[in-house]
């Protein structure tokens, strides 16, 4: 992967990331740890708790995707597969690529889990992305979290749903 590739690539993920911090509900817990306090079922995602979601979630995805294709091992916990696919070139140039990220019981610090599947296709030369997938998080906050994004030229569009509750994004 270049360079260039992956410090958009990254860009776009915490772009993604920032998103979902806009993202919580206005309950009233403010405890760093959410309801759950580091159980298993965890707790909710919300105006308390949400830059600490947001921020582990950019570490991960940053962490996660610099390692480049292949399994990776999370550093407490489970592994993301990260496979790389380019169109042919008589197709597209040499400028579409697709990531497949899973993630399976994936944590770097034994506090939120993720699993799921997330899909990155795009054109790195014209900054044009697409962002789908499904992920669960859970330990100390828990959560189902369904990614469908477009960022072109670094301005998100779609949506993200949390719990079952859309919110639609814009750039």
């Amino acid at each position: 992967m270049s360079a260039k590739f992956a410090r958009t690539l990254l860009t776009a993920l915490s772009v993604s990331a920032l998103i979902l911090a806009g993202c919580g509900d206005d309950d009233e817990d403010t405890s760093p740890t959410g309801n759950g306090g580091g159980g298993g079922t965890g707790g909710a995602i919300n105006s308390g708790n949400v830059a600490l979601v947001q921020g582990a979630l950019t570490n991960v995805f940053t962490k996660a995707l610099a390692q480049g294709p292949g399994t990776h091992n999370g550093a407490k916990s489970g592994t993301v597969k990260i496979t790389l696919s380019t169109g042919k070139p008589a197709q597209v140039g040499l400028t579409s690529v697709k990531y497949s990220v899973v993630f399976t019981n994936y944590s770097d610090d034994g506090l939120l889990y993720i699993d799921g599947p997330l899909t990155i296709s795009g054109n790195p030369a014209t900054q044009s992305f697409k962002y789908v997938g499904d992920l669960t998080l859970s330990g100390t906050y828990a959560a189902k979290v369904g990614i469908d994004l477009t960022i072109e030229g670094g301005k998100p569009s779609g949506t993200i749903t949390i719990d079952g509750q859309k919110f639609p994004v814009s750039g």
